[in-house]
């Protein structure tokens, strides 16, 4: 998927990352809109349907994350079961 195709359809990304505090977040990351700069970015959403905003970031870092391997569209990536 290039980088046109990922930024037109923003799929539901789905992994592990690891935030500011050193905290792992496992599960997905969904699109937001940021009203304050106004753009689409990433947001870690949780199993109940949170989302954190604490934890987000803009379409491009998401794109170098799903290119790394890091997310990924498979939902089985977003289970803690395969995780340590």
């Amino acid at each position: 998927m290039t980088q046109i195709d990922f930024i037109n359809d923003t799929p539901i990304l789905y992994g592990s990352t690891i935030g500011r505090n050193g905290k792992q977040y496992i599960g997905s990351y969904k699109p937001v809109f940021n009203k304050y700069t106004n753009k689409i970015g990433y947001a870690f959403c949780s199993k109940k349907g949170r989302i954190n905003n604490n934890m987000s970031f803009t379409v491009g870092y998401a794109y170098k994350l799903y290119q790394s391997g890091r997310l990924s569209t498979d939902p089985e990536r977003g289970d803690e079961k395969n995780y340590l």
